[in-house]
This record gives structure tokens, C-alpha cells and sequence, in this order.
């Protein structure tokens, strides 16, 4: 019975684990959902918490997973999971019952799933769990080294999470992630183009980025940001290499413009909706390289790339420098997934 619950506790935790990881490592996205979550319920007085929120049950749920795997505080790990499994599975009932028009983001950007299967889903995991709880007076002690495993991994998460608050995701699932195609041959402006823009006169400018190299930087939260952030994306722009056209784009109208944006960067400023420009780029003023319609690599505003680095990048054709960028952030990601499973199920 110790093997079989143990068994059933593994699935519980490597899906814990691996949904709060996917949304630690784009806190943007996770604030997004808990948004839409707020909506629905009816809790819009709690919308400006959200991102709170958001990082908040995903560091939960991390956590709760890694707990499960390496069996540490059964007890009270089981106890905590079951009563997010019920209020998971409630939530998606109801979620699939008013058909709501909304993503259930259980992990991110990287799976999607209908309201229908994320609720066998959580069928299934508290399937899974009710067997690991039973009997539930012999859960026994797990070894010290258990503990240590637990110890280092959660470490390791709150590490995890505290660097993707200033650092863009390792992995893109979005639509606009590095390859994406702005605008294929026949589209026409807005129609389904992935990213919009226009100038103060209304008029659509995706010409720019899909004819030219170009740097865009988006804002999607003008307000938020301070002298010294469009300071940045002002020398940013500056020190572009030639080859390179400087857009910026902002979620805002043309008469707001001018009391948010500085007025020596309007020569470049165009205007955009608020969503895509989050799913352009997760940072506030982040900047995204683009070839002729073709999305290459990204940058937070806290990450800016160094001249030698763009020199590279603009040597290469689209798909050798997306390839290049985006590589090596994945097989990091990649090998810090791996590690922590080493360390959650071998110590």
C-alpha cells in the first residue's frame, strides 16, 4: 500500500510541478489569467491584486508539487493539495457549464486545454490523490534526505520566480514568439495581421516591420513607466546599428500620447492594442527584433542588447539568428527542468 501511494502521489505532483513552473516563468501571462479568473467570478474589485495573485497560487502550486514528489509533510501537503484539487475541479465545472470564453491556463501559455478536459483533468488528479491519501493515519516519515531534497528544491523555485520577475520567459508560447510571422502574403491591414499598428493620423503602418530590419519597443503600460525607463529606450534607439529601423510602439490613443510619451521619441512612436503588445513582449519597454515580418529574439528593458550582440544577429538571416537567440535560453530552461526532477526523485 506505502509503493501504491506513493505511485499515486507522483502524477499529482509532477502536474503541480510543472503547471506552477510554466506560469513562475511568465508572471505576466499568470496575472493575465488570474485576471480573467477575477472577471468571471465577479471579483473585479480585486483585478489590480491579480498579478499578485497569479504569482502567488503559481509559487503554490510549485511548491505543493515538489512537496508531493519528494514526500515531505504528507500530512499536511495532502490535506492542502486536495483542497485545491476540489476547488480546481468546482471552478472548471462551472467554467465549462457557462462556456465561458476564456482559457483555463493550467499551464500557461504552453498547453491549451477546453474547460471539458481541464475538468477530467482534475477528475483524474483527484482520482490519483484519493488513492495516495489512504488509510491516511499511515503516512510514515520520509528520510532526512528527503528533506533536503525538498529544502534545495523549493530554494531553487522561490529562485526561479524571483528571477523571471526581471527576466523575460526562457521558452515563447505565445503567438508572437521568436519565428512567428507578422503577416502572411494576402492579409491585409488590420484582417488577421498578428500585431496592428498605426501612426497619429489612424493610418496602419505594418509596412515598417514587415519591408525593414527593425527594433521595436513596446510599452503596454505607459503609465507605469518612469523617466528613466524611456530614458533607456531612447539610448536604446540611438545605438542601434544601421540596418536596424527603431519603432515604438504604445498602448495608447494619439491625444494621450503627448502627455506620456517624450516628445523625442514621437518621431518613432505608433500605436498599438494593449494585449498584443503584452504577447509581443512580457517586459514593459521591452524591445523585440523583427526581419522583414519575421519575429526574431526578444529583450526585457532591464536586458537590453549590447551592439556586438545585434551585430551578430543582423549578420545571420531570420531563421539562423531566431535559432541562435533562442537555443540557448531553451536548453537552460531545459536543464533546469531536468535537475529538478534529479533532485526531487534521486536524492
Amino acid at each position: 500500500m506505502k509503493v501504491l501511494r506513493r505511485i499515486c502521489a507522483l502524477p499529482v505532483g509532477i502536474v503541480f510541478f510543472v503547471a506552477g513552473t510554466l506560469k513562475l516563468m511568465d508572471p505576466v501571462g499568470a496575472g493575465l489569467v488570474m485576471q480573467e479568473y477575477l472577471r468571471f467570478l465577479g471579483l473585479r474589485f480585486l483585478l489590480p491584486a491579480a498579478p499578485v495573485l497569479g504569482e502567488t497560487m503559481s509559487l503554490l502550486e510549485a511548491l505543493l508539487g515538489s512537496a508531493l514528489i519528494t514526500g515531505v509533510f504528507r500530512k499536511a501537503v495532502n490535506i492542502a493539495t486536495g483542497v485545491l484539487l476540489l476547488f480546481f475541479t468546482g471552478l472548471t465545472a462551472l467554467l465549462w457549464a457557462g462556456n465561458a470564453q476564456m482559457d483555463c491556463g493550467c499551464f500557461g501559455e504552453a498547453v491549451h486545454l477546453t474547460h471539458a478536459q481541464s475538468f477530467w483533468k482534475n477528475i483524474a488528479l483527484l482520482f490519483f490523490w484519493g488513492i495516495s491519501i489512504l488509510p491516511s493515519a499511515k503516512f510514515g516519515k520520509p528520510r532526512r534526505m528527503k528533506k533536503v531534497a525538498f529544502a534545495l528544491s523549493a530554494a531553487l523555485i522561490v529562485a526561479f520566480a524571483a528571477r523571471h520577475l526581471w527576466h523575460l520567459p526562457p521558452d515563447d508560447f505565445t503567438d508572437l514568439r521568436p519565428g512567428a510571422e507578422l503577416m502572411k502574403e494576402g492579409e491585409e491591414v488590420p484582417g488577421d495581421v498578428l500585431l496592428p499598428f498605426y501612426d497619429s493620423d489612424g493610418e496602419y503602418c505594418n509596412d515598417l516591420l514587415i519591408d525593414n530590419r527593425a527594433m521595436a519597443f513596446s510599452v503596454y503600460d505607459p503609465e507605469k513607466m518612469s523617466p528613466a525607463r524611456w530614458d533607456r529606450i531612447f539610448e536604446a534607439q540611438l545605438a542601434l546599428p544601421r540596418q536596424l529601423r527603431p519603432v515604438l510602439l504604445v498602448a495608447t490613443t494619439p491625444g494621450r500620447a503627448e502627455g506620456l510619451v517624450p516628445e523625442r521619441l514621437r518621431e518613432i512612436c505608433y500605436f498599438a492594442d494593449r494585449r498584443q503588445l503584452m504577447t509581443l513582449n512580457r517586459s514593459n519597454g521591452g524591445a523585440t527584433l523583427i526581419f522583414r515580418g519575421y519575429i526574431v529574439a526578444k529583450w526585457s528593458i532591464h536586458h537590453y542588447p549590447g551592439q556586438e550582440e545585434l551585430q551578430t544577429l543582423c549578420a545571420a538571416n531570420e531563421t539562423e539568428a531566431m535559432m541562435e537567440f533562442t537555443n540557448a535560453s531553451r536548453l537552460k530552461f531545459q536543464a533546469f527542468m531536468l535537475g529538478m526532477f534529479a533532485i526531487m526523485l534521486l536524492l
